[in-house]
C-alpha cells in the first residue's frame, strides 16, 4: 500500500536556476536540493535525456509522481489534503529493482511541470536541459498544481503576483510546511513565492493568467533565427496595467550535454528597437543588450518589442555547430522568464544540383530580398563642389528593397509580389499510397519585369503565398520612394554597385537613377507646390 505522499512528507526544498559563466549555449542546468522524503519541485527546463530511468540513474529516489488530470474522470479536486496516490489522476514512477516498477506511467520528465519527488536521503540534483518557452493551463473551478517563473533573488509575494488576476481572488493557495503537510497560506502579502517550487492554487472559472508580466512568442518554444530572419516581435503585455521597466539581457550558459546535439559556435548578438533620448533629442534605433524597456502611458498594458540579431558580429561556424543564448526577461518585482534563442550566420551555403547534371553551387548567404529605410540627413546640391554636402532642414525617411541573388550580385527593387511554386511528386514504387518529392516547393518573389513565361504560370503552379482573413492572399511588397522605368517606359532592377561584402560593417552599395522624361512621376511633369516656385507677378504667396 502507498504512503500518503501529501501528508507522510518532509521538505526542504532549494533552487538555483543559472547558467553556468564562460559558456554559450540555451542549456541551462536548474540545480535542485533534495532532503530526505517528499520534496515538491516545479521543473522549469526540458532535461536531456528526458527519460526517468537514465536522468535518475545511480540517485537516491524512491518515487516520482505528478497530477495529470487528464487521466481520471473525477472533475475538480476540492481539498488537496485528502487527495491519495492510489487515485487514477497521477502518473508514478519507480526506480530499477522496485516491486512497485511494473506500474510505472511516468516515464519521461518535461519543462514547466510540477512533480513530487522521494528520496531516501539528501541529495543534490543538477538537471541541464533547455528553458521551453509554454504558458500555464489552468483548469477550471479546481485546484491546479503548478509553479511559477519567478526570479529567484527577488521573489515576489503572492499577493503581488496574483493581485491582478480576478479568476483567484481570494487567494486559495496550499503548500506543503517543513513538516511535510499541505497548508494553507492566508499570510499572502508576506509569503514569498519561491522559484522552482509546486503549489496547489484554487482557480475561479477560465483563467489564462500567467503572472504580472505576460509573454507571447512568434513562434514556438523559443526564438530561432534562420537564415535570412533578421527581426522577430516579442507581444509583453503589463497584466496589472501599472507602468514597469522590463529588462532585457543575453544570458550563456552550459554546453550541449551530448555531442549528436549542435554544438556552441558562440553567442547571438541581440539588439533591442527602441526609444532613445540623447538630450533634446528622441530617436528610434536598436541597441544592444542588456538593456530596458519602459512601458508606461498608453505603452503601459501591451506592445511588441521588436529584438534583431546582427550576424556582422558572428564568426565562421563549423558543420554541427549553432550560434545559441539565452534571453532573460525581467521585471523587477520578481517576474523572469529565460527564452532560448539560436541563430544561423552569413556563412555560404552549398546547394546540390547534382540531379540536374550541375553539380555544388556556392549560394551567397545573404540571398534573398532585403527591406530597409534610408534617413536622408545630406544633398549635393547642384551647381555646389559634389564633396561639399548641404545638411537637409529636417531629416527625409524612404523605403528601400534590394535583392541578392545566389551569386550575390545586388540589384534594386521598387516592388515585389511573394507567390509560392507548387513543388513536384510521383508515387512511391513501393506504396503506390505514398509520394515521393522530386522538387520540393519554395516561395517565388515576381517583379514587374518577370517574363510573360512566368506572369502566365501565376494561378496555376505560382499560387498566393500567404492567408489573409482565411483566404488566400498575394503579398506584395513595394516603395512609393522611385520608379524603375527606362527611357522606352519598360520595368527595369538595375544592378547595384557594392563595396565590401554586402551587409559587413563599413560595406555600401551605390546606385544611379536616371528618371526619363518617359516617366510618370517624373517631378518637371507636375505643377510645382506653391512654396517651391517663384511666384507669378501679382501672386501672393500665403
Amino acid at each position: 500500500m502507498f504512503p500518503r505522499i501529501l501528508v507522510a512528507a518532509t521538505l526542504f526544498f532549494f533552487f538555483l536556476f543559472h547558467p553556468i559563466p564562460n559558456a554559450s549555449a540555451q542549456w541551462v542546468q536548474q540545480t535542485v536540493a533534495l532532503k530526505e522524503g517528499w520534496n515538491s519541485v516545479f521543473l522549469e527546463v526540458e532535461p536531456y535525456p528526458a527519460q526517468c530511468r537514465q536522468l535518475l540513474k545511480g540517485m537516491p529516489i524512491q518515487t516520482v509522481t505528478t497530477y495529470d488530470p487528464d487521466l481520471s474522470s473525477v472533475e475538480f479536486i476540492q481539498n488537496p489534503a485528502e487527495l491519495t496516490p492510489d487515485l487514477p489522476d497521477w502518473r508514478f514512477y519507480f526506480p530499477v529493482g522496485d516491486p512497485r516498477e511494473f506500474s510505472n506511467n511516468l516515464h519521461a520528465f518535461q519543462a514547466n511541470t510540477p512533480y513530487l519527488i522521494q528520496c531516501s536521503e539528501p541529495v543534490i540534483w543538477k538537471v541541464v536541459g533547455k528553458p521551453v518557452f509554454s504558458k500555464q493551463e489552468w483548469r477550471p473551478d479546481s485546484y491546479n498544481f503548478v509553479g511559477f517563473h519567478v526570479d529567484p533573488n527577488q521573489p515576489p509575494t503572492l499577493e503581488d503576483w496574483f493581485s491582478a488576476s480576478v479568476s483567484h481572488q481570494p487567494l486559495d493557495l496550499w503548500k506543503l510546511d517543513s513538516d511535510g503537510d499541505w497548508q494553507k497560506v492566508y499570510t499572502t502579502n508576506s509569503t514569498a513565492l519561491q522559484s522552482g517550487e509546486a503549489y496547489w492554487v484554487y482557480t475561479n472559472g477560465q483563467s489564462d493568467f500567467q503572472g504580472p508580466v505576460k509573454i507571447d512568442l512568434p513562434q514556438g518554444r523559443e526564438l530561432d533565427f534562420a537564415r535570412g530572419l533578421v527581426e522577430q516581435d516579442i507581444d509583453i503585455s503589463i497584466i496589472d496595467g501599472f507602468p514597469r521597466t522590463i529588462a532585457f539581457e543575453r544570458l550563456s550558459s552550459v554546453n550541449a550535454p551530448d555531442l549528436d546535439l549542435p554544438q556552441i559556435a558562440g553567442p547571438v548578438p541581440l539588439s533591442i528597437f527602441k526609444t532613445v533620448q540623447d538630450g533634446e533629442t528622441t530617436r528610434l534605433e536598436y541597441v544592444d543588450l542588456p538593456t530596458t524597456v519602459d512601458f508606461t502611458g498608453i505603452d503601459s498594458i501591451s506592445r511588441p518589442v521588436q529584438i534583431a540579431v546582427d550576424r556582422n558580429k558572428m564568426g565562421n561556424a563549423p558543420e554541427g555547430f549553432e550560434f545559441q543564448s539565452l534571453l532573460e526577461i525581467t521585471d523587477g518585482q520578481g517576474f523572469r522568464r529565460c527564452i532560448g534563442v539560436s541563430s544561423e550566420n552569413r556563412q555560404r551555403v552549398s546547394k546540390n544540383t547534382s540531379a540536374k547534371g550541375v553539380g555544388a553551387v556556392s549560394i551567397d548567404p545573404n540571398a534573398g530580398l532585403w527591406v530597409g529605410d534610408v534617413v536622408l540627413k545630406t544633398v549635393d546640391e547642384v551647381d555646389v563642389s559634389p564633396t561639399s554636402l548641404t545638411p537637409t532642414a529636417t531629416e527625409f525617411e524612404f523605403r528601400v528593397m534590394l535583392h541578392v541573388d545566389e551569386d550575390g550580385t545586388v540589384r534594386l527593387l521598387n516592388e515585389v509580389i511573394q507567390l509560392y511554386r507548387e513543388g513536384s511528386t510521383h508515387p512511391d514504387p513501393t506504396n503506390p499510397d505514398l509520394e515521393v518529392v522530386d522538387e520540393p516547393g519554395r516561395y517565388v518573389l515576381v517583379t514587374p519585369s518577370a517574363p510573360d513565361s512566368v506572369m502566365n504560370e501565376i494561378g496555376k503552379t505560382l499560387l498566393p503565398a500567404t492567408l489573409r482573413d482565411g483566404r488566400e492572399f498575394a503579398r506584395r511588397i513595394s516603395t512609393a520612394a522611385y520608379t524603375l522605368i527606362d527611357e522606352n517606359g519598360n520595368a527595369e532592377e538595375p544592378v547595384v554597385t557594392s563595396i565590401g561584402s554586402f551587409g559587413a560593417t563599413g560595406a555600401s552599395i551605390e546606385a544611379n537613377l536616371k528618371i526619363a522624361d518617359s516617366d510618370p512621376n517624373n517631378p518637371f511633369h507636375h505643377q510645382y507646390h506653391p512654396q517651391h516656385r517663384y511666384p507669378k507677378p501679382g501672386e501672393n504667396f500665403p
